[in-house]
């Protein structure tokens, strides 16, 4: 339990370039198969490992005090049963890694098939899909053959170990008693004595899969728990946080290889509402991982208020900062949890926020309640009725800075001209960004920079980048003769 509440907790404080990385059944993996086969280590293994070791030492003992010759002979089988074991182990550890590792890409498919389920059913995949899964789930098999092989070879060889010891006391055995050094009844004992020796040697040798299971999980358990985390300074003192933006020839690249933004620099004074428009890829979306943290610029500085951000601590700097993103996202539980998100909003400012988002209309239409319950990921509710919902719950929390990347690209023109307004009485004193495709709705927006493969070519109002007759005013007669 402690260990799995360790994995959730380092989750929360990973940053999200890890989890762009590493696909989510493979994480899923970490906090339930292998924390299974780590309890079941500690819950069936562990204490009778012990006891199985102190058979095995208490038998020898035993074996000492009744005849040095009989005890020599049998503990001239362990060095081979120490060898044995030591490979056996080498031999099972790496089969357990693989198999840890087939699993998990299994987990990574089906996630993902199931995520996508109704791309590969609209694009009649299934054929494909199934391929793909038989190819996975034939290594996984085979995976499991290895470990099944391991065993089975090592099982019988401590049988055999076990045969030749015995032969090996029947016949000096039988000699030390026909030269009177050894009794009959002394034989009789070791040969019991043996088998009783023999019995936790084989219990180990059944408990040694759950081990090793263990020992692969418990290994990437631990490369998780130590991967680096975001690091936040402490929170910077500040009374509050009035909404100036910055961005100081701020240059950032994912892979290091080619730069998404180039020396970008403009500034956004508090309630002044700026627009973000440019083709896609051009880096739109890139200045809002930025201004929130969810990375750090490779050069120049991002500053609110005069102070960068990274002397920020990230979750101070993102209470302050409302964003709504073009997928919108819900939890399952009621439509009021998603929009407060389980914190303690005031009774007025959340209907404010249903009321100012258009929410409430939705809800009357389709006789439905704050306390009406979605499934994962808002089932039951249309993309652009999601919208309003995030729409509503950045609306709540009233931060001075609201930033809206493509919000309004799945709403239906009926409620995005509903919003407009309300939108805009919104941002009124709150500093706005808004990246839009749709340019009609940055008329009415004070200014609007033009990125274009990670510059800003363009800056203006809407009818001065209309006159300068450049790549606004382009897409811009584009949207129109659409």
């Amino acid at each position: 339990m402690s260990i799995r509440k360790n994995i959730i907790k380092k989750f929360t404080r990973l940053p999200v370039s890890f989890f762009e990385k590493n696909p989510l059944g493979r994480l899923v993996t970490r906090g339930t198969n292998d924390v299974n086969a780590l309890n079941e280590f500690f819950s069936s293994v562990i204490v009778y490992v012990f006891k199985d070791i102190f058979m095995i030492f208490g038998i020898l003992f035993i074996m000492y005090r009744m005849s040095l010759l009989l005890f020599y002979i049998v503990l001239g089988i362990f060095p081979i049963i120490i060898v044995i074991t030591v490979v056996f182990r080498y031999k099972v550890r790496l089969a357990f890694r693989n198999l840890r590792k087939r699993l998990a890409k299994i987990n990574a498919f089906l996630s993902e098939s199931l995520t996508g389920i109704k791309v590969i059913q609209a694009f009649v995949q299934e054929k494909r899909t199934k391929k793909k899964f038989e190819g996975i789930n034939k290594d996984y098999y085979d995976s499991t053959i290895r470990v099944l092989i391991t065993f089975a070879v090592f099982r019988p060889i401590i049988g055999a170990i076990r045969s030749i010891g015995l032969a090996a006391l029947l016949y000096f055995g039988g000699k030390g008693i026909l030269s009177g050094i050894i009794t009959f009844g002394s034989l009789v004992a070791f040969i019991s004595y043996l088998n009783e020796l023999f019995q936790p040697i084989r219990e180990l040798a059944e408990r040694f899969n759950v081990m090793e299971s263990a020992m692969a999980a418990s290994e990437r358990i631990h490369k998780l728990l130590n991967e680096k985390e975001e690091i936040s300074p402490p929170v910077f003192i500040k009374s509050s946080i009035n909404g100036h933006i910055d961005f100081q020839n701020v240059w950032f690249a994912y892979n290091k290889d080619e730069y998404i933004l180039k020396d970008v620099s403009f500034h956004v004074d508090k309630g002044e509402r700026l627009g973000i428009v440019g083709y896609t890829g051009s880096g739109k979306t890139t200045l809002i991982k930025l201004l929130t943290r969810f990375y750090d610029p490779d050069k120049g500085e991002i500053l609110i208020d005069g102070i960068s951000t990274k002397n920020f601590n990230r979750a101070y700097l993102r209470k302050h900062i409302a964003t709504v993103y073009q997928e919108p996202f819900l939890f399952s539980g009621t439509i009021k949890n998603n929009i407060t998100l389980f914190d303690d909003i005031p009774e007025e400012k959340l209907k404010s926020a249903i009321e100012v988002s258009n929410l409430s209309k939705v809800l009357k239409k389709k006789k439905q309640g704050l306390l009406e319950t979605v499934g994962t990921g808002g089932s039951g509710l249309s993309t652009g009725e999601k919208q309003l919902v995030t729409f509503a719950r950045a609306l709540a929390f009233d931060t001075p800075i609201l930033v809206l990347d493509e919000a309004t690209a799945n709403i239906d023109p009926e409620t995005e001209y509903l919003i407009q307004d309300a939108l805009f009485k919104v941002m009124e004193g709150r500093t706005s960004i808004v990246i839009a495709h749709r340019l009609a709705t940055l008329k009415k927006i004070d200014r609007i920079i033009v990125l274009h493969k990670g510059k800003i070519i363009e800056e203006g109002t809407h009818e001065d980048l209309l006159k300068v007759d450049g790549l606004y005013a382009y897409l811009f007669r584009l949207q129109k003769i659409a």
